[in-house]
This record gives C-alpha cells, structure tokens and sequence, in this order.
C-alpha cells in the first residue's frame, strides 16, 4: 500500500475499496470502439449501458446495431440515454431496438408527457428539474466488464479511422473483477432516477487483476459528492505533483483554494485544458478563471486540438477517470461517475498520457483581451454562476458533455 493510498483511506467515503482488478486504458477512439463493440458481440446475458450523447451517426447508428443483435440472440439490454445530451436522436433510430425486445429510456426530457407527469405526481414523484441530467458514460456487460470514463458515443469520439480527423483526445477504462459489481450499483441509481424497474444485481466477480479502485458517484440532484470530495482529498495529500486534464475548467472555489494552497506548499500543480472548448460561453467564463490560476502559481496548458479527456493524477500514485468536468455545474445538475485508481501502473500511465499531450500544448498565458471581449468574459461568467444559482437556490431540488 503507498503512503498516498494509507493518507487518503484515513478520510474513507463509501463505498469499500475494491481489490483485484483488472484496468485497461484506452486512448485511442478508434481502439476504444471496436473493443467495446467486441464486448457487445461477446456479451452472453446482459448489457446495461448509459450515455450522455449517442449521435445517430455512423459510430451511434453502428452501436445500436450491435445492442439489438445482442438483445435478438436473448441479452437483457437497458440502454439509457439524457434526453438533452441526445437531443438528435429520435424514435426512428430506436425501432428496431425496441423491436428486439432491449428497454430503453430516455433521461429527463424536456417535452414530458401530461399523463406520465400526472402518474408521477400521484405517486408521489416530484418533477425532475430541467437541468438535471444524466452526464455519466457506463456500459456493464454480463456483470463481469465494465467501460467507463468521458467518451460520448458517436463519430467525434472515435478517431480518424472511425470518425473524422478532429476527433476529440479522450480516456476511457475497460474494468474486469469485483468494482463492477459497485459499477452495476451506481447503473442501478440511474434507474431509481428514472423509476424504471430494477434488474438484479450481478454477482460480484473474482479478481481479474492487482489494481485497488473506488467507484465514486455524483449526484447533483441528491447532494452526492463522492466524487468531489475524493478529488480534494486526494489533491490535499499529494506531496509531489497534481496533474489535472479538464475540458471545462470551472472550478469550485473550494478546489480553487485546495490548489492554491497546494501550490504554495511546494507541490507541482498543472492543468491541460483545450485552446478552444466546444462550448463558447464556456470559453470566454473561463479565461478569468485561468489567469487567476497562472498568478497563484498553476501552471496552465492549452492543448492545440479537440480534447475532452477529464483525468486527475497525484504523485504518480492515484488517478482518477470518468466523467466529471471538475466544474460546478456538474456538481450542481448531473449524475457523475467516476473510477479513482490506487494503482501506480496504471496512475503512472496516465501520468505519462499527460506528459506526452503536454507536447502539442501551448504553455504561455492567454494574450490580454481587448476590451469588448473582456465584456464579454465577465458578462459570460456572471451569467454562468447566476444561473447556476438560480438553479439551485434554496426551495429547489437541485443542489458541458
């Protein structure tokens, strides 16, 4: 056991450390694809999958196909898709998948049935709010593998092969042995979210492997913050390096202060972000966020291409991968997922991933902004923390891709 792993196991949070377990790390879209559409092909009982977006493109469409064969050959398939994220599919994509006989469900839709709002009123199920939403890339199959981490399905996660050569630079995790078995639990909440029946459990599976990991859950909606809070224990009982890959650096004040005081300790502290994000608003909120962090001593990368990876490494000892941004808005609104590693192989990998993107990075600081855009930069980041606490304010239920 590392000295990193004893600190932070001193702050346990549920759930259980997982012993034995199997980690492959994929990077590559292309890869990452066609592996996990061979799990598909192999799956022999069950598929239970989750996802923010699923583009009815050719990597999408090419995904659903291979679900309905797995349902058709007798697989129970439960495929749940957030009704935002998703919002170009439509019924005609999932014909043939309600066909085979797969439930599928769509999460939190914008455009609710009367009659179902009616149903879910009296029984006494409050209206979900409309920015919650299900943020979390999960597929289970047969209770034995799981894959999870920030890549979205369709053609700009895969890579030039599969998908065009903008792809975005993403990390995804194929598990094996018994965190699956905490992988199917938080699969599980997404259906209570949705009050749609529950499968059993999987049995737990043998030990696949040597790797320690946590499956940690967000939960705006219910005030879940496993994963936020493992993030701050973790950077707080680094004695080295912090190294962060985030697409949408909107960090909470209270990380900013963990980092900041981190910094001052002497510890390396470094973030890659992307030059552009897909997300203008999200663009311009930021870049006051990322000179405040240049002056307090973090050093910022901009990586030179599409990136979506959200990753977080400590003395090349922890790591942790999933789908959380690392912003507020994903504490506040989504159902989260994550997997903290407490393997040095595979954080020491990750490690290495992060070195080497740090070559296609631009290193200096943004340039100064004329003064219409820093307007603008203001304008986009008051609105974005207005709205957020308009969507959270007390009497609510609520506490990028």
């Amino acid at each position: 056991m590392t000295r990193l792993l004893a600190r932070l196991l001193r702050r346990s949070i549920p759930p259980a450390l997982s012993h034995g377990n199997a980690l492959d790390i994929h990077t590559d879209g292309d890869a990452c694809f066609e592996a996990l559409w061979a799990d598909l092909d192999a799956a022999g009982q069950s598929i239970w999958m989750e996802t923010y977006i699923l583009d009815p493109d050719a990597i999408g469409l090419e995904t659903l196909a291979r679900l309905r064969a797995a349902a058709a050959r007798g697989c129970e398939v439960i495929l749940v898709y957030d009704a935002v994220g998703s919002g170009s599919l439509g019924e005609r994509h999932l014909e043939a998948l309600h066909a085979a006989g797969a439930r599928v469900h769509a999460f939190n839709p914008l455009l609710r049935n009367p009659l179902r709002r009616a149903h879910a009123h009296d029984h006494g199920q409050a209206p979900r709010p409309w920015l919650f939403r299900d943020h979390r890339k999960l597929t289970l199959i047969d209770g034995r593998i799981g894959w999870l981490g920030g890549r979205n399905i369709g053609e700009h996660y895969a890579g030039e092969r599969l998908g065009c050569p903008g792809a975005f630079r993403d990390t995804q995790v194929r598990v094996r042995g018994p965190a699956v078995a905490d992988l199917a639990m938080a699969f599980q909440e997404t259906l209570d979210e949705l009050h749609a029946a529950q499968p059993p459990l999987p049995p737990t599976s043998p030990p696949a492997g040597t790797a320690s990991v946590e499956v940690l859950r967000g939960n705006g909606l219910r005030d879940r913050r496993e994963l936020q809070v493992r993030i701050r224990q973790a950077v707080l009982a680094a004695r080295e390096s912090v190294l962060i890959t985030t697409p949408y650096p909107l960090l909470s004040r209270r990380l900013l202060r963990t980092l900041r005081r981190r910094v001052a300790d002497g510890i390396e502290v470094r973030m890659l972000i992307p030059e552009h994000s897909d997300v203008y608003a999200v663009d311009l909120a930021r870049t006051r966020l990322i000179r405040q962090l240049v002056r307090q001593g973090v050093r910022v990368y901009r990586y030179r291409r599409p990136m979506h990876t959200k990753t977080l490494v400590v003395d090349d000892a922890f790591a942790l991968v999933g789908s959380f941004n690392l912003d507020i808005w994903g504490s506040a609104h989504n159902l989260e997922i994550g997997l903290a590693i407490h393997d040095t192989g595979a954080a020491a990998r990750l490690a290495a991933d992060f070195r080497a993107d740090l070559t296609d990075a631009l290193s200096d600081p943004p340039p100064p902004s004329p003064l219409p855009r820093r307007a603008l930069e203001w304008l986009a980041q008051r609105a974005l923390r207005i709205g957020l606490l308009h969507a959270t304010r007390p009497g609510r239920e609520g506490a990028g891709n």
